[in-house]
């Protein structure tokens, strides 16, 4: 059926590029990593503000748009427990070498509030959407490591005890990072000499972790060994197999993947599902396979409000999350030759038509866009 009438008369919001969101209005107000807003929802994103935001290293937006109707692009994190996490992180990076006990209690906290977050979630897939710049990535590439970690403990079924230990230990994994912070957002390739100062940062972590009162040692432990492999391939030990820790093993690999999502000055970020393939590509030589397929099987690695095309030629957006994750639930808002139709929510878990996702979209096709507003123009 062709979209006439039925097109939507409230806008709600959908992911894209921020190359593409010059003129759109903003859906979500954008926020740095503490939690201040940055631009405010509802903004006319101008070239000026686009411009802006892509100073500060945002790649991607969530704006306004009525043809896909109202999708919930809830973050698994509230903005709150986020904007207290990466306060505690930025404290610990610039107080752990001092006496004070603070900074670790404070990321002790954070822990708790990330862990009952994910507790809380009542989905079988979890969405860890919140924009995040490049200029801010070693604070927020913390957070996520932490939620990940936990998202593995939880499916891991391990104790309260062990969550909060393997919490901590990802919260801060990155802490030794404080002696080399100018690498991580240099453009291009490192020198030798950098490189190495990167290869410490797992033992200057460790060291610095490892008297601190109120963290386990296991924690330390995962700090200084989040780098290893299976194999033997990582670092600073090369450590193999059975000799790295549990929990090092699955901060690996929430590590391997957060960094895979991420904009980085030398290449640009992964898809999640494409980082996905990435870390089963690693199984057996550099991840624990158990750890890998537990992620895997816990997280909306389509998200919400993602604009895509599907196998059919179909027109759609991410509106939900289904029970495996590469099979959520769409909204079909055109036919195969980008006609627009009224939106039908599509499960690819159970489709009759067997659709898959074809390809990710920065946002809907320029023609596709045209054909909606000359039908909405009609009506």
């Amino acid at each position: 059926m062709r979209l006439g009438a039925q097109l939507p008369d409230t806008e709600d919001m959908k992911r894209i590029a921020i190359t593409h969101a010059e003129g759109a209005t903003l859906g979500r107000s954008v926020q740095d990593g503490s939690g201040s807003v940055l631009v405010k929802a509802g903004t006319l994103l101008s070239p000026r503000y686009v411009k802006a935001l892509e100073r500060r290293g945002f790649t991607e937006v969530f704006v306004t748009d009525a043809v896909a109707g109202e999708i919930d692009v809830e973050d698994a994190l509230r903005d709150e427990t986020r904007g207290r996490a990466y306060s505690a992180v930025q404290a610990a990076f610039a107080e752990m070498r001092m006496e004070e006990t603070e900074a670790v209690e404070a990321a002790r906290s954070a822990v708790d509030e990330i862990l009952d977050d994910l507790m809380s979630a009542d989905q079988n897939l979890i969405c860890l959407s919140a924009l995040r710049a490049s200029t801010e990535y070693t604070f927020i590439h913390s957070i996520n490591v932490c939620a990940l970690s936990l998202l593995i403990g939880l499916a891991q079924g391990l104790d309260r005890g062990d969550l909060r230990r393997l919490g901590l230990g990802a919260l801060l994994h990155d802490v030794g990072m404080a002696d080399c912070a100018d690498l991580a957002t240099k453009p291009g390739a490192l020198t030798t000499a950098e490189w190495e100062r990167i290869r410490q940062h797992p033992a200057t972590g460790f060291n610095l972790l490892r008297s601190r009162p109120g963290v386990h040692l296991y924690s330390a432990h995962i700090a200084f060994q989040h780098h290893e492999r299976l194999d033997g391939s990582g670092y600073p030990r090369g450590l193999r197999e059975d000799r790295i820790i549990p929990f090092a093993k699955v901060v690996a690999v929430a590590d391997a993947y957060d960094a895979m999502v991420a904009e980085r000055p030398y290449r640009p970020a992964l898809p999640a599902h494409a980082a996905v393939a990435e870390l089963l590509s690693g199984v057996g030589s550099q991840f624990d396979a158990a750890i890998v397929h537990k992620l895997s099987r816990r997280l909306a690695t389509y998200p919400n409000g993602t604009v895509v095309r599907l196998s059919t030629g179909e027109l759609a957006a991410v509106a939900g999350q289904g029970i495996r994750p590469a099979s959520p639930v769409v909204r079909v808002v055109s036919d195969a030759r980008m006609n627009p139709v009224a939106p039908a929510d599509v499960p690819l878990e159970t489709d009759s038509q067997h659709r898959r996702i074809a390809e990710l979209l920065a946002d809907w096709p320029a023609a596709f866009t045209l054909r909606v507003r000359e039908l909405a123009g009609a009506h």
